[in-house]
């Protein structure tokens, strides 16, 4: 059976790939194909610079997950490398569009391109798509603030802290799991002791301290979330930031669980204080500030 295809990144699936989606399940039901979604696992950017480190919003499993709750019937993923960025449109759409994907309908975005020089643009898709008498429709930008909304627009956010600027884009809280690992105990000696989370070096992890929710075992726990190098007590030298959570009012041997966190706003960024000692103090005001929101007080 043929399907109504769309083809990209859709890192982050945010509020613009969101439409694309639903309009691509809309379409495919409308003329009775399979609605397919085909994405690159890997950011094409991140493959061709070879830094794979911090280049997602979301990994592989996760995305699919966001790509069918908006409906789409299938995802696929393509592997992209730098062969196929040399390759030209029309073997690219013979051999991936047609080929592995049975597209007898197309869904862009206006700015889609693909193959050697990026020619295989727009206009040339509706000429070699009536030449195949496969279905195209082309989607206009969805923008905020007069601006498209873009994956990479929402990794700067993110690199920058700025996680609520980042979810007005993505249309939810941005969030990152992986398991609890045993980790120096720096923070149970400042007295708030940290679940360290061993999280995909892929996936971006915005930098700073933040009010944060905690997920386990499907349960929700106040938090703060610490993203960074630890400038202050033994400092880490790594490619990726530490992501350490203080959950509040919480002391469960946790070692090994599956963990999620929500970023849910900036409390401050990342700092290196003169003394152990005002590392503490701002520690506990940051606990006192969360304490300070209706969700997070306790009995």
């Amino acid at each position: 059976m043929k399907n109504f295809v769309t083809v990209g990144t859709f890192d982050g699936v945010h509020l613009g790939h969101r439409e694309i989606l639903r309009a691509l399940a809309r379409e495919a039901a409308d003329i009775g194909l399979k609605s397919c979604a085909a994405y690159f696992p890997v950011p094409p950017k991140a493959v061709l610079s070879g830094k794979t480190a911090q280049s997602m919003l979301t990994l592989p499993a996760e995305r699919e997950r966001l790509i069918f709750n908006c409906g789409v019937d299938h995802a696929a993923p393509v592997e992209f490398t730098p062969g196929l960025s040399r390759e030209s449109p029309e073997k690219f759409f013979a051999e991936v569009i047609i080929g592995k994907l049975h597209a007898g309908g197309l869904l862009a975005g206006q700015d889609f391109a693909f193959g050697k020089n990026r020619a295989g643009h727009v206009n040339w898709l509706r000429q070699k798509c009536a030449e195949k008498n496969v279905s195209l429709v082309v989607m206009h930008f969805v923008k905020s603030g007069g601006h498209k909304i873009s994956s990479s627009a929402i990794r700067a956010f993110l690199h920058e802290g700025k996680v609520s600027e980042a979810a007005a884009l993505l249309g939810r809280n941005y969030t990152a799991q992986g398991k609890v690992i045993k980790g120096e105990g720096v923070g149970r000696k400042l007295g708030f002791p940290t679940a360290n989370l061993a999280v995909d070096e892929r996936k971006i992890l915005p930098r700073g301290v933040f009010d944060a929710r905690a997920r386990l075992d499907g349960r929700e726990f106040c938090a703060v979330a610490n993203v960074g190098f630890r400038p202050t007590v033994n400092p880490v030298h790594a490619a990726a930031p530490l992501c350490e959570v203080h959950i509040l009012d919480f002391s469960r041997d946790i070692y090994g669980m599956e963990l999620e966190v929500e970023f849910i706003s900036l409390l401050r960024g990342e700092t290196k204080f003169g003394t152990v000692d005002e590392l503490t103090a701002a520690i506990r005001a940051d606990i006192a500030a969360l304490r300070q929101k209706s969700a997070c007080r306790t009995a």
